[in-house]
């Protein structure tokens, strides 16, 4: 047999290509990926395809504002070019809105948002990057598979490099490249490979801002098909551990975000999908999936055939062996979803994960050991595995990952308040109390929070009623509120029909027929957290979550500037710009035109979320003065709802207006 598998994974790293011109911006992506993979940067497309047509490219990183063609547009191309090349555009927010009507815009393209946060892009490329190669794996599965089952090797030079290729898979893909890094958990990872099996695979991700999970596969088949087949299955969990539409969070700094897909569905689906494609093959895996919640101090498993994780709580002295879901492995013909199990862990808890593969007498060893030792760390356990495990043998790849939490701070007590309404508007009234229950003796200003309370309570009772239950009375609406150490927590749930928040258009300035829009949009504007969790099924419940801050202490007005090409930029640090702080707003603007000997004045609006006639009176002084002595103001990154002020008023005639205080200074200089 002459055919044999590409070898596409080289020795090097699959280039990643930016095409950007801001230099600034390209020196950013350029100094934080450099580190880590190899990266060719260019200001123009037609540079960046002749590229694409010499060299292998992983992940694409384009922005969307170029000379000679639209980011989006050359993506199209790129992924028509070679299909399993990632995507990534960077633009700004109000460019994604024009762009998410386009054709199969999800499917071409990641979006990332200016300003691009150096924490999140490393994260998000890593994730994108080892996506790439998995799907140039996934699209010749099949036939790789096929190949090195039927591959009867007719020289050692063959069989060597099947064997090379399949270190390769493991090496590049199987293996986890990232290290537990959250703050409170101390780990160790021992991956003992077997002679040329390659038939485990972990890997580590970061769904969220506390939140850690851990994957674990074990298979029987041997080899380079051990290794393809190990790939596609990670594949498909990185797929679906990825954030889904049925859940979406709102908050002021990012807007609508897409949630976490619940460790169940998970389950399920990788049941359907990816256990369905291994019955074909007649391959079973044996699968681990954990999820680590830093907040809650929670871990929620699923164990399927790998043997029992262990926990041990040194400070009871006190080990106990996790429940395995059920031994059904994915891939039989019975059902993979078994019960998925939740614990609640404590500082100094040591949790011990393993693969198939392990002897009883190693697990014997492993065990004892712990209970022997209960407070050494991860690292001293790993250690001291190596030594007494070296003269173990066996053949086939074996996986132990131990986890320490060694977070100190507690998290603070919940007072509860939860009530049940008929789904009515004769219940608002006992709503609007409810709410006065839950804020009794909390910090600040109490009547102030209660004021908004009854605000977002009151849009969200009424638009359950009007369009989740039709005003059938006979419709349940439970209310729940906690207070947490910073603010209060709302939950309300209901079984109605389904109402996406995301999906509800703006409100025009003047309403439109049905007077849509404005609810959600008091809601997203007074609260600082919103999250929608859409029901599952005819008798699922939706439930809407929110939290609004303690109305702590008065706002101080700050101003911080600075100045670029005899521009002085001025950005307020406030929220709110209305009749308290407009004079003293007023004044220290011209002191600071003044000091500066400016005429030429930016001001940067994006952290003013409310002005009033106040506020747009102090434009007004500030724009005279600096006609009065030849100059010019402009303003730039006005929030939508400021923007609507100016034009109600007719002042956007007056001021000149730019996306972007770049764009602003730009404008200056071409005048």
């Amino acid at each position: 047999m002459t055919n044999k598998p590409p070898f596409f994974i080289k020795d090097a790293e699959e280039d990643i290509l930016i095409v950007v011109e801001d230099p600034s911006l390209q020196q950013q992506l350029e100094t934080a990926l450099q580190k880590k993979y190899k990266v060719f940067a260019y200001n123009d497309c037609k540079a960046a395809q002749q590229h694409l047509l010499l060299h292998s490219v992983a992940v694409l990183i384009c922005d969307q504002d170029l000379s000679d063609e639209q980011g989006f547009e050359f993506c199209k191309k790129v992924k028509a070019l070679k299909h399993t090349i990632e995507c990534v555009l960077i633009l700004q927010p109000q460019e994604l809105k024009d762009l998410e009507t386009s054709k199969k815009f999800t499917e071409i393209v990641h979006v990332l948002l200016k300003p691009c946060e150096e924490i999140y892009l490393t994260q998000i490329i890593d994730l994108i990057y080892e996506k790439s190669l998995l799907s140039n794996i996934r699209t010749h599965f099949s036939e790789w598979v096929s190949l090195a089952n039927e591959f009867s090797p007719h020289s050692l030079e063959e069989v060597s490099r099947h064997l090379t290729f399949g270190k390769r898979v493991q090496e590049s893909l199987l293996i986890s490249r990232n290290d537990p890094d959250l703050s409170g958990l101390d780990n160790g990872i021992l991956f003992l490979p077997g002679s040329d099996t390659f038939n485990d695979f972990y890997e580590i991700y970061y769904p969220g801002k506390h939140i850690f999970d851990l994957v674990i596969g074990h298979q029987q088949e041997r080899g380079l098909a051990a290794a393809l087949i190990g790939t596609m299955v990670k594949r498909d969990i990185h797929h679906f551990i990825q954030p889904i539409v049925s859940t979406e969070t709102y908050s002021r700094k990012e807007g609508w975000e897409e949630a976490l897909v619940p460790l169940e569905h998970m389950c399920e689906s990788l049941d359907a999908n990816t256990g369905y494609q291994l019955q074909i093959l007649n391959v079973q895996m044996a699968l681990t999936l954990c999820r680590f919640n830093f907040e809650s101090k929670k871990l929620i498993y699923f164990n399927n055939g790998n043997p029992q994780g262990i926990w041990c709580k040194p400070q009871e002295r006190h080990i106990i062996r996790l429940k395995n879901s059920h031994q059904h492995y994915l891939g039989e013909a019975k059902q993979l979803f078994g019960e998925v199990y939740e614990v609640e862990f404590e500082t100094n808890d040591l949790f011990v994960f393993l693969s198939g593969g392990f002897t009883e007498k190693e697990e014997t060893l492993i065990y004892d050991l712990i209970q022997q030792t209960p407070n050494m760390t991860p690292h001293e356990l790993i250690e001291e595995l190596k030594q007494k495990m070296q003269n173990f043998s066996t053949d086939t790849d074996r996986t132990l990952v131990a986890l320490k939490m060694n977070r100190k701070e507690a998290l603070p007590s919940r007072h509860f308040f939860s009530a049940t309404f008929n789904a009515t508007l004769d219940e608002l009234e006992r709503a609007r109390n409810f709410i006065d229950n839950i804020c009794r003796d909390v910090p600040g200003d109490r009547d102030r929070l209660i004021f908004y309370l009854h605000l977002v309570i009151n849009e969200i009772f009424c638009n359950i009623v009007e369009h989740g239950y039709a005003y059938d009375s006979k419709g349940i609406i439970i209310v729940k509120g906690a207070q947490e150490h910073d603010g209060i927590t709302l939950e309300v749930f209901d079984q109605g029909t389904v109402y996406m928040p995301s999906e509800v258009p703006e409100p025009l300035p003047l309403g439109n027929e049905e007077n849509r829009g404005f609810g959600i949009y008091i809601i997203r504007e007074v609260v600082d957290q919103l999250a929608y969790t859409k029901k599952l099924g005819k008798k699922g419940w939706n439930h809407l979550r929110i939290f609004k801050k303690y109305c702590l202490g008065d706002e101080i007005m700050q101003l911080s500037h600075t100045l670029a090409n005899d521009v002085l930029i001025i950005t307020p640090n406030l929220t709110s710009l209305d009749a308290k702080f407009a004079s003293e707003f007023k004044e220290k603007i011209i002191q600071l035109i003044t000091e500066n000997e400016a005429l030429h004045v930016v001001l940067d609006l994006n952290q003013v979320q409310f002005i009033d006639s106040s506020g747009l009176g102090s434009f007004l002084s500030v724009l005279r003065l600096l006609h009065a002595q030849g100059g010019e103001l402009k303003l730039a990154r006005i929030h939508r709802p400021i923007r609507t002020m100016f034009e109600l008023v007719a002042m956007n005639k007056i001021f000149d207006i730019h996306e972007s205080t770049e764009e602003a200074i730009e404008a200056f200089n071409k005048e």
